[in-house]
């Protein structure tokens, strides 16, 4: 989790009662962490296209969901 979206887990900007504002809050933290791990997931794919391998080997990597 990158550290701006740690802080915000921590230390909310929205008090619980003010329970719209803060729903509204955590979508927007949870979106900005899947963000984060589609990114790492596509930099992962990339990096075992690099690895040798056959080309069925290969054709199941490019299509391996890791969202």
């Amino acid at each position: 989790m990158a550290q701006v979206d740690q802080e915000r887990v921590n230390n909310p900007r929205f008090s619980p009662e003010d329970r719209a504002k803060r729903d509204c809050e955590w979508i927007d933290i949870v979106k900005n962490c899947v963000e984060d791990f589609e990114a790492m997931a596509d930099d992962i794919r990339a990096s075992l296209l690099e690895i040798p391998a056959t080309p069925a080997r290969k054709k199941q990597l490019r299509h391996v969901g890791l969202n």
